[in-house]
């Protein structure tokens, strides 16, 4: 068999295993969709953006590199809608900037299941019911009034409910999913959750800091065959061994289709003629253009 004929047998091979991947997943994903998703939820979605301010938005994540992107003074959020996640309440910048979109997806704020889960969710439900200004909770459509939610007592508490459901497969067709807001990319961390539903809201440019995703720096298996990694929040800079019970095989799997989905966001930023710059120093996420101020 010569060069050629070899090289064009290896093409098209792949690009069939390619199309019947996508045709699979494309499947799975319209299945679990059609159970997971409301239709309601996204006829909603499609005014969440009457509730911008400006047409440029902040995502603050919580990595540690925030809070020196805070004392150095690079943070520039006049005149720009925030976004937070999870328990930025904690920080001190939370009462200063007022953010006016907070997100949770984490399922441990909705159903906790330990003592340190319950603590955290009802640290959050009481830090909020003190906000004295218009915040828009966003969170999963499956996610209605456990957890922290039933503890929620504040008028200026808003929720939005985002259709969560992940969706791959072809890209047209998982475009399409996104934009009418029936499912998302892989939301296997918060900030996921929070670009997809800034690029549905039309945001012109969207600026990310403390997407530091830099866990692998402090990954490690110990003398037991424990895998450990180092958890660090811009409220909370010192290191927090977290202790898995899966292979590091596993867990580097699961950090690997994290960076794979920061790609499939950029796709569809760039669809939707959104802009995503990634204003981390020292992030590992290389999905997205940098810009430091």
């Amino acid at each position: 068999m010569n060069k050629q004929l070899r090289e064009t047998l290896n093409y098209y091979s792949k690009a069939l295993e390619r199309f019947v991947g996508n045709t699979s997943k494309s499947i799975t994903s319209l299945v679990r969709m059609m159970v997971l998703s409301r239709l309601d939820v996204a006829n909603k979605a499609k005014h969440y953006s009457d509730y911008k301010t400006s047409k440029e938005c902040l995502i603050l994540a919580n990595g540690p590199s925030l809070k020196i992107a805070f004392e150095n003074g690079d943070v520039h959020w006049e005149n720009k809608d925030i976004f937070v996640v999870n328990m930025f309440v904690c920080s001190t910048e939370f009462w200063k900037i007022k953010p006016r979109f907070y997100f949770v997806i984490d399922g441990a704020f909705f159903s906790p299941s330990n003592e340190r889960t319950k603590d955290l969710s009802h640290s959050l439900a009481s830090a909020l019911n003190k906000v004295d200004w218009d915040i828009f909770l966003c969170i999963p459509s499956s996610c209605i009034n456990g957890g922290f939610i039933k503890e929620l007592d504040n008028d200026h508490i808003h929720i939005l409910h985002w259709n969560t459901t992940t969706f791959n497969g072809f890209k047209c067709l998982s475009h399409f999913m996104y934009s009418h807001n029936m499912a998302m990319p892989r939301c296997q961390t918060v900030t996921n959750m929070a670009l997809v539903s800034a690029i549905n809201m039309n945001y012109n440019n969207i600026y990310l800091y403390g997407v530091d995703h830099s866990w692998t720096r402090d990954l490690r298996v110990d003398n037991n065959n424990v895998v450990c990694y180092g958890d660090r929040h811009v409220y909370a800079t010192d290191v927090q061994v977290i202790k898995k019970e899966c292979s590091i095989g596993h867990l580097l799997n699961q950090f690997s289709k994290m960076f794979d989905t920061h790609w499939c966001i950029k796709d569809y930023a760039k669809s939707m003629k959104v802009n995503i710059w990634n204003c981390t120093r020292d992030s590992f996420v290389d999905a997205y253009p940098r810009k430091y101020k």
